[in-house]
């Protein structure tokens, strides 16, 4: 089934002209430049919301001290090899005084930033633990906390369990440490192994065919979601990312023949989103969406800015580690207003 992605295309076309624009210092001549330092923001894609947002909280920081941000990376979904070569071509046409990157694949983009010799810093992505050498800070929510966050809205809505299917991405750390919070609060056990499934041991199992690996892409992830509506395979669905809800109108579509069970509570949909758009809460109004726990992504590009211009003057951080809190919404509490 085709689905038009309509906010998202809008979106897309909205900042289209934005990214070209920002992207041209690769080109210009220098003395187009100012005499301020250069920040990368390199996010998952460039046609992303949400790394749009950081990029515009970096660079309304960095322009009080008459410094800039430029926003590199890609058009659609999340690669890292994409990414790679971003900060490559960017560094070979103008240097940069420090990076600040979203993780995807960390293995891969360890093995090609390990020479790096500016300061580097991850948002919202965390490199691995065995990767997390080469990044000076990490500037974003606290991963796990936002899964768990997740876990706790389900609890509210399903404290007796049910099916659950999480969806999910391969690869990117943050999502991975997501997953692991969720998983944790619905099993019971903190300690619970990062790769170990719901089976059973409190009142929650996933569905056999999840969690599904949407690939950062939206309309693969409604295709999911009215595949396992069809089949019945879950009655608690979990999305980290907001691939299911970002198009309220697709998800609209993708949900009509269950609205009802939705508006009942049979099937329960809760969702991690970037700005908690007023859309969401329509949602949540109608039932047709229980919870989400958004992130102020602007306000993570305004510390990344801070942290890099401290870095690029030698100053040594005073914490390295800066936790950005998440908004927590649940289908009563907009009942109530």
């Amino acid at each position: 089934m085709h689905y038009m992605v309509g906010r998202h295309m809008k979106t897309l076309l909205s900042n289209t002209l934005l990214i070209l624009l920002t992207s041209f210092f690769l080109v210009l001549p220098i003395a187009t430049y100012s005499e301020g330092l250069r920040f990368g923001i390199v996010g998952k894609s460039t046609t992303d919301g949400n790394f749009i947002d950081t990029w515009k909280g970096c660079n309304e920081v960095a322009l009080l001290s008459g410094d800039e941000c430029f926003l590199l990376g890609h058009f659609g979904s999340a690669d890292a090899r994409q990414q790679l070569s971003a900060i490559n071509h960017a560094l070979n046409n103008k240097p940069l005084d420090a990076i600040a990157l979203s993780v995807t694949n960390s293995n891969y983009l360890a093995q090609g930033l390990a020479d790096l010799d500016i300061p580097l810093i991850t948002f919202d992505s965390p490199f691995a633990e065995a990767d997390n050498h080469l990044s000076k800070a990490y500037i974003g929510i606290d991963n796990v906390e936002f899964g768990r966050q997740l876990a706790a809205l389900v609890k509210k809505l399903k404290p007796n369990g049910g099916r659950v299917c999480i969806f999910s991405t391969l690869h990117d750390t943050n999502i991975a440490q997501r997953v692991w919070g969720v998983r944790q609060v619905l099993s019971g056990y903190d300690q619970l192994p990062r790769d170990s499934r719901l089976q059973g041991q409190t009142a929650w199992t996933e569905s056999d065919r999840c969690p599904l690996n949407t690939a950062d892409n939206i309309p693969r992830a409604l295709n999911q979601l009215q595949a396992t509506l069809q089949a019945d395979l879950a009655d608690i669905y979990i999305a980290v990312g907001w691939w299911p809800i970002v198009d309220s109108q697709a998800y609209r579509q993708t949900i009509a023949n269950y609205q009802q069970k939705f508006r009942n509570h049979e099937v329960i949909m809760v969702a991690g989103v970037g700005k908690a758009e007023a859309e969401y809460d329509e949602l949540l109004k109608q039932h047709l969406l229980h919870g989400y726990v958004s992130i102020n992504f602007p306000e993570i590009g305004r510390l990344s800015a801070k942290v890099m211009a401290d870095l690029a003057q030698g100053k040594t951080l005073s914490d390295n580690t800066i936790f950005v809190a998440n908004i927590v919404r649940i289908v009563e509490e907009v009942a109530e207003q």
